[in-house]
């Protein structure tokens, strides 16, 4: 600690050069944090799965639909505790890029038998049931649009791009799961959907369905259930793809397996443009002290000293630009979902600073290798030979 006014001293000897030194950390730091935050998305932990909870689509394709007249027969199955099914609108809303958020039609019988994870009050349910044409819509999608219950709402398909629906917003239904209460999603009732397209897309399409849930019991055997719900359309026209939720979310992960792989790729570069910013900076150092280092050793100054001041002046320059970056993160992460809605997801996770912090340790210490082992090996006598 003695030498920590020295060490603060030193590193803002050339205020500009340090000064844009921490704001180069700092920025990169943020897009690393940034990255890092986008990426914990992607990952799911087993608690947050419902117990026995199976997904059912087509097996050709998920894109393709499925009949309604399969969901009757897969409750027939020994070990089907509960049977629903969904299909997914789209995105859009209106011509407006910045009005985005997800819409579904949902089977308002039977969902709230497994979906466990959302929370929906009896009233609204009963409502929802009692609605021709109702809506349940997230929390922070009513805040967002300012919508209160019995407001007429008319949304489009992405799918069916000629379909129009008027809906009513008859209650809210909320995630459980804290990383997800900040979507902004729309629920529909299945039957209404079904009918509006049958009518206005194809008679065939009232009497289909996107996919089908599953509730098996006991949970422990849902991959034996699974396989005794396919082997019922094995060999048919329509076949299906049956797999434990946590699966089927592997697989819609694995579809941005090359997105995931490039973005963990480019927060590792990062750490290593970090490095580069931080060497380069302590290598001038390196070169200008010279004869400053000859002259510290002549006082007495012995080589655990002045790897002392060499380090703790890297490392200080590093914790700076951490702390600034670090401070960066969240706001940067308000501003990527202003400007790209569907990261709406994205939130701030303390688990980044656990990357950063350690990290930045690191670096710290690598790139006061040059300077250190130029102090320590240059004599006396050659370090004040050495002219600035």
């Amino acid at each position: 600690m003695k030498f920590l006014n020295l060490i603060v001293k030193n590193a803002f000897r050339h205020k500009l050069r340090t000064i844009l030194t921490i704001l180069g950390l700092a920025i990169t730091i943020m897009a690393f944090g940034i990255v890092r935050n986008i990426l914990e998305v992607f990952s799911f932990s087993e608690s947050d799965l419902i117990p026995g909870h199976l997904i059912t689509t087509h097996k050709t394709s998920q894109m393709q639909f499925l009949p309604y007249s399969h969901i009757e027969k897969m409750r027939q199955v020994e070990g089907v505790k509960a049977a629903t099914y969904g299909f997914f609108i789209g995105f859009r809303y209106g011509d407006d890029p910045e009005e985005f958020f997800m819409r579904m039609a949902i089977d308002q019988d039977n969902f709230y038998k497994i979906r466990t994870d959302w929370e929906v009050s009896e009233e609204d349910i009963e409502d929802f049931k009692n609605t021709t044409n109702g809506a349940l819509i997230t929390p922070h999608l009513k805040l967002k649009n300012g919508w209160e219950e019995g407001d007429v709402v008319t949304i489009g398909s992405d799918y069916f791009e000629t379909l129009s629906l008027e809906v009513e917003i008859v209650g809210t239904l909320a995630f459980k799961r804290e990383e997800n209460q900040q979507l902004d999603m729309m629920f529909i009732r299945g039957d209404y959907f079904r009918r509006a397209i049958g009518q206005e897309v194809s008679p065939e399409l009232e009497h289909q369905v996107g996919w089908i849930e599953l509730l098996a019991d006991p949970p422990d055997d849902a991959a034996e259930i699974a396989a005794r719900v396919d082997s019922l359309f094995m060999n048919s026209d329509m076949e299906t793809s049956t797999k434990p939720v946590n699966a089927y979310a592997t697989a819609q992960i694995d579809r941005f397996r090359t997105i995931i792989t490039a973005l963990k790729v480019s927060s590792y570069l990062m750490i290593g443009v970090i490095l580069l910013v931080l060497i380069n900076t302590m290598s001038m150092v390196a070169r200008e002290r010279i004869n400053e280092n000859a002259v510290l050793k002549t006082l007495g100054f012995r080589a655990r000293h002045l790897i002392t001041l060499n380090f703790g002046e890297s490392l200080f320059v590093a914790i700076l630009g951490a702390i600034l970056g670090a401070a960066l993160i969240w706001p940067g992460i308000i501003l990527f979902k202003a400007l790209m809605p569907f990261l709406g997801q994205v939130k701030f996770e303390w688990i980044t600073l656990a990357w950063v912090g350690p990290a930045l340790v690191i670096v710290g210490i690598l790139a006061s290798l040059v300077p250190v082992i130029k102090a320590v090996r240059t004599s006396i006598v050659d370090g004040l030979r050495t002219v600035e």
